[in-house]
C-alpha cells in the first residue's frame, strides 16, 4: 500500500496511516484473522488523533475536513455492521476501508498543512 509512504508532514499522523495500512494489508493477505476487528477502531482513533494533533500545533482544523471525518465514521460503522452480518466478507471489508483511506488521504490529509492557518 502507499498511504504510509505518502507523507503529510506530521510524523504521528504518518505513523497512524502506516499502521492502518499494515492492518489492511494483513487482512487482504489473510495474515491475521483478528486484525479485521482492529481496523475500524484504528481508523476512528486516527481521526480523533488527527484533530487533536492539528489543534496542538495551534492550527485551525478545516470544517470540511472535520465533516468528512464524521462521514467516514458513519460509513465505517455501516461497513462493520455489514461484515458482522456476513453481508460482506473480510476481504471486501478491507477493500472498502482501503478506498476510504485512499480518498481521505488524497482529498484531505495531503492538503492539511497547506490549508490550515495559525489560529492566532
Amino acid at each position: 500500500m502507499w498511504h504510509g509512504a505518502v507523507k503529510i508532514g506530521v510524523n504521528e499522523l504518518d505513523l497512524d496511516h502506516a499502521n492502518i495500512d499494515y492492518i489492511i494489508r494483513s487482512i487482504l493477505e489473510r495474515c491475521g484473522s483478528d486484525l479485521d476487528t482492529q481496523l475500524v477502531p484504528a481508523f476512528l482513533a486516527h481521526i480523533e488523533h488527527e484533530e487533536k494533533i492539528i489543534a496542538a500545533m495551534d492550527r485551525k482544523f478545516p470544517a470540511e475536513h472535520k465533516k468528512e471525518h464524521r462521514h467516514i465514521a458513519v460509513v465505517l460503522h455501516l461497513l462493520e455492521a455489514e461484515r458482522n452480518k456476513n453481508m460482506i466478507d473480510d476481504y471486501k471489508f478491507a477493500q472498502e476501508v482501503k478506498t476510504l483511506l485512499t480518498l481521505h488521504v488524497l482529498d484531505f490529509d495531503t492538503k492539511l498543512l497547506q490549508t490550515t492557518e495559525g489560529s492566532c
